[in-house]
């Protein structure tokens, strides 16, 4: 079946102003922080040009691109403030025009969403009232200011154009500039920028024209807007489409692309980039009421991670064109592989975010938690063929086990895998038992369909022991044995019974109703199980050492998590260290006074990370020539460090 009859309306062309994509998939706007400087790097280049390369119509570059120095974003960030941007720019745009998919900009000024921490310049917006996440206080602008940062929003798209650019967007949503003034929440002003809508749209009114004006008509000019915000005293759905007519009335509106969420509220943020505790298409509906509303077509953006989702909501009319970010970072390939109907060979995107936005608003360049190429394409996108066939033989089949046998066999390689447990996938198929991060599951769901397909030689319910590893012969041996459950650092008396995330979230136990969980690692794992937990009618205590439960959990992630916990009535004590653990009860000092607690137990679950099951690498050293450890066998981390050695060790054989 050729892809004309599985998904005949996404890749059906589409004419926008002089351009007509090839198909319905664009990559829409996002930073990745891999700029220097604030200009874009080979490194940033090579990671859109993957992505033009890989089928999608259209590229929508460089995310949150500054257009003033009063706008400073993070280091690796892209600043379009002089003609030092135009070579790098022409660059890009040259190498995506050569396979065939237009390229545009995103322009932003970040307003009060920005930090002055690095320049030391203070910040703008319509008004003094500070963004709840970042609190800082920006200056209200005068006049002289928005005209100056009307001017700078023109100059930085002209240059852009003309670096040979097919347009540019400008960011109306997520709290930017342009958003704040909108806002009646935000946009208290009483001259002729504030007070009613009429007068709230002055300023992105403005900005629209000078824009257009410094591009000509003969490119794109796309708008990028929320239909909610989810947030009370804000713009309502019927008023959000009202802005979007008046825009659409000026005649230089090409395209609106339509998500939805905010980031001007730690609530906001989950729900700005929706992760796995979101339905797909969530925002479909919004989109489906603007383009009832408008002439102009709809780009829509916000979890469509599947070919036949993106089919779909084009069938019914949402949207003319589908924004596939995210399943494009999970899969540069998605869309030619949906053409040529390989629709079990894409890569999902599983909605973690951890891998991805998650890392950007931690200051990070991004990755995707389990397709290690991103952001290394330069060593990691192309793969060869050995230049000996070798038996590799790889013990785990957790997903450093299974991307290292993956590569293996992709490069020629006879692979033998023997994993002990009956199934494949190790902990994450354990982690993805808990509500909301199902789709985790689909990591290691796709690296098996990828051995099976590759004929790679799956021995399930086998412990290997020294001597069995060695029997099997391997020319090269790779151990992903994983990693065993840390205990607490706590005098444990004898007879305690201690659970584990493991013993919960694969049923192998049932602890007692009243459940108190000790929980040391700062990820996911303890919230997620007394989420398991407390869905399944458990009253759960959480003890945690540190500032919060989760706390190193990203800001899409963590406000949506611990909102599940406390809504399941679940019991947060930050800052208390368990010192010694009972049959009944729990003792426990403050981790910054040192003030003594008990809490009584009937169950206790213990997350406290794990430790490198490392035996079976001590007991084969010396004796295997060529032998690999990778994974938590190393050092226990998270999955993208686990799939990131699997594949270099499995092109390194």
């Amino acid at each position: 079946m050729t892809h004309a009859t599985t998904f005949p309306r996404l890749f059906s062309s589409f004419p926008v102003r002089a351009f007509v994509l090839k198909n319905r998939i664009v990559s829409t706007s996002h930073d990745a922080h891999f700029g220097v400087n604030g200009l874009p790097t080979d490194r940033y280049i090579r990671y859109h040009v993957e992505k033009a390369k890989g089928g999608a119509a259209m590229v929508q570059a460089f995310g949150t691109t500054s257009v003033h120095p009063t706008s400073p974003g993070g280091a690796g960030n892209i600043n379009n403030w002089d003609d030092s941007i135009i070579p790098p720019f022409r660059t890009l745009a040259e190498q995506v025009h050569a396979y065939g998919a237009i390229i545009t900009c995103q322009l932003v000024h970040r307003g009060r969403r920005a930090t002055s921490a690095v320049t030391r310049i203070p910040l703008l917006a319509p008004t003094d009232q500070p963004n709840e996440r970042t609190g800082e206080t920006p200056r209200a602008m005068s006049h002289e200011d928005i005209k100056m940062v009307i001017d700078a929003y023109a100059a930085a798209a002209e240059r852009t154009c003309r670096a040979g650019f097919d347009g540019v967007e400008i960011a109306m949503f997520g709290d930017m500039l342009p958003d704040e003034f909108l806002s009646p929440a935000v946009n208290t002003r009483t001259d002729k920028y504030g007070g009613t809508l009429e007068h709230r749209l002055r300023f992105p009114t403005e900005l629209l024209l000078a824009v257009r004006e410094a591009i000509g008509r003969d490119r794109l000019l796309i708008v990028r807007l929320s239909g909610d915000d989810f947030l009370p005293d804000e713009l309502t759905l019927s008023e959000r489409i009202s802005v979007a007519r008046h825009f659409e009335a000026l005649d230089i509106v090409d395209l609106f692309s339509i998500t939805g969420g905010t980031v001007k509220t730690l609530q906001g943020r989950p729900r700005h980039v929706p992760s796995s505790y979101f339905p797909h298409g969530v925002y479909l509906p919004l989109a489906r009421a603007f383009k009832a509303q408008l002439r102009a077509p709809i780009l829509y953006a916000g979890r469509i991670v599947h070919p036949e989702e993106a089919e779909a909501a084009l069938a019914e009319g949402a949207a003319d064109l589908i924004g596939m970010t995210r399943a494009i970072i999970a899969d540069p390939e998605m869309p030619r592989k949906a053409a040529e109907g390989r629709i079990e060979d894409i890569r999902p995107c599983v909605g973690a975010n951890e891998g991805c936005i998650g890392r950007l608003y931690q200051g990070l360049p991004i990755e995707c938690v389990h397709n290690p190429l991103i952001g290394r394409e330069a060593e990691l996108a192309d793969l060869h063929l050995a230049p000996m066939r070798r038996r590799v033989v790889v013990i785990g089949g957790g997903p450093a086990g299974l991307e290292a046998a993956r590569v293996a066999a992709v490069r020629g390689h006879e692979v033998i895998l023997v994993e002990r447990r009956a199934q494949l996938g190790g902990q994450v198929l354990t982690a993805a038992q808990a509500p909301g991060r199902g789709e985790f599951a689909g990591i290691v769901h796709w690296l098996e369909r990828q051995l099976r397909k590759l004929d790679v030689d799956i021995r399930l319910g086998v412990e290997a022991s020294p001597n069995d590893v060695l029997a099997l012969g391997g020319e090269v041996t790779i151990l992903a044995t994983g990693a065993l459950p840390r205990m607490p650092n706590a005098r444990i008396a004898p007879g305690t019974r201690l659970l584990t995330v493991t013993d919960v979230l694969d049923d192998h136990i049932t602890p007692s109703r009243h459940v108190h969980m000790i929980v040391e690692d700062p990820h996911m794992a303890g919230p997620t199980t007394a989420d398991f937990l407390a869905a399944r009618g458990h009253a759960v205590t959480i003890l945690t050492p540190s500032y919060t439960v989760g706390e190193a959990l990203d800001d899409t992630l963590k406000p949506i998590i611990l909102e599940r916990l406390l809504a399941q009535g679940v019991r947060l004590v930050p800052l208390h260290r368990a010192i010694e653990i009972h049959p009944d009860r729990i003792v426990a000092v403050h981790t910054l006074t040192g003030e003594r607690a008990t809490f009584e137990a009937e169950s206790i679950v213990v997350a406290s990370g794990g430790r490198a099951n490392d035996s079976l690498f001590d007991a084969l050293r010396g004796r295997i020539a060529a032998l690999f450890v990778v994974g938590d066998a190393v050092a226990p981390r998270r999955v993208h460090d686990a799939v990131l050695e699997g594949t270099r060790v499995g092109r390194q054989v």
